[in-house]
């Protein structure tokens, strides 16, 4: 009986044809495979990088546009109030602008420079309770400016 480990040898046909062209072919296939695996995922990775971002901009975009609208809704109302209107005065063009200040869904409230409520619209307990000392820094007279 012959030895099984004698019987093969690298001189033979089969093994050099295993070794010098099957082995560096599968080398090869498997490299360009995991290579074009990573390729694939950078590139979605990219992609779904670039889509954060623009949904990212549209969002801030639109946030951007209802900040706009509503400043220019305040502007508006602010525009309609005299500083020397009475309480009431104050309250009606409230009133007759809550269409225009739905966005405003905890109400909205004209102050004093004190920081008094003059009038209000929506939740009275939010505004009856209202304590200016809360919010020093809504009140402080700006550094340039002089309080008379």
């Amino acid at each position: 009986m012959t030895n099984p480990a004698a019987r093969f040898s690298w001189r033979s046909l089969t093994p050099q044809l295993l070794a010098v062209f099957i082995l560096p072919l599968i080398a090869l296939v498997l490299a360009l495979a995991f290579g074009g695996l990573y390729l694939h995922q950078q590139a979605m990775r990219s992609l779904v990088a670039e889509r954060d971002e623009r949904s990212a901009r549209a969002a801030a975009s639109a946030l951007g546009e209802q900040l706009n609208r509503q400043a220019s809704q305040l502007q508006d109302l602010l525009s309609q109030a005299e500083p020397a209107a009475s309480p009431q005065t104050l309250a009606a063009i409230l009133r007759s602008s809550s269409s225009k200040l739905s966005d405003f869904d905890r109400g909205l409230a004209l102050l004093s420079p004190a920081g008094e409520v003059l009038a209000y619209s929506g939740e009275g307990s939010l505004w009856e309770n209202f304590n200016p000392g809360e919010y020093p820094h809504l009140f402080a007279s700006p550094p340039d400016t002089q309080a008379f």
